[in-house]
């Protein structure tokens, strides 16, 4: 099969995953279980409502506990400025997501070690990021000095310089 697909719980039977992706996201608008049968239905895809109504549940409490880890990372990286608190919580959710589908049988082992390859590159990605960031913002910082040094010696009052130098430093906000 060219594209991925989910495993339902039950029968075994698979959804091709761009109709996986569809049933997550009409979970996450509030679609009721007899509204993604019928769209189902609409697809090729006969599953019951008993079927859909445990995979909705699965997948909103994942859902539920992705977006407590979000906020409270949220919370603590606004705290801090620290971009990578929200990747590390999210690589933590991720990590007890393979496992837990490891041990659930949901991920086959010989799917592991692509999962795992593609999770550090975008664990590096981040990483990657953050230092583009912070180097972003040392630069801006150095120009923004440079700049209320030289107005400064031109004349320019220290009220006016401190001003041009508050705005220069926002855009890197």
């Amino acid at each position: 099969m060219a594209e991925t697909a989910r495993k339902r719980k039950g029968k075994g039977k698979e959804l091709p995953l761009h109709i996986a992706e569809q049933v997550d996201r009409l979970l996450v608008e509030g679609s009721s279980f007899e509204e993604i049968r019928s769209f189902l239905a609409e697809q090729g895809q006969d599953i019951t409502k008993t079927t859909i109504g445990r995979y909705g549940a699965e997948f909103l409490e994942c859902y539920r506990r992705l977006r407590v880890i979000e906020e409270k990372s949220r919370a603590l990286a606004s705290d801090t400025e620290d971009g990578l608190l929200l990747g590390e919580a999210a690589s933590r959710l991720f990590t007890q997501m393979i496992i837990e589908s490891q041990l659930d049988g949901k991920i086959e082992l010989e799917t592991l070690p692509k999962l795992l390859s593609d999770f550090a590159r975008l664990q590096s990605s981040n990483v990657q990021r953050e230092r583009l960031r912070r180097e972003f913002r040392a630069r801006v910082e150095k120009a923004a000095e440079e700049v209320g040094q030289k107005n400064r010696k031109n004349g320019l009052s220290e009220e006016a310089a401190e001003e041009i130098r508050r705005k220069i430093l926002g855009i890197a906000e």
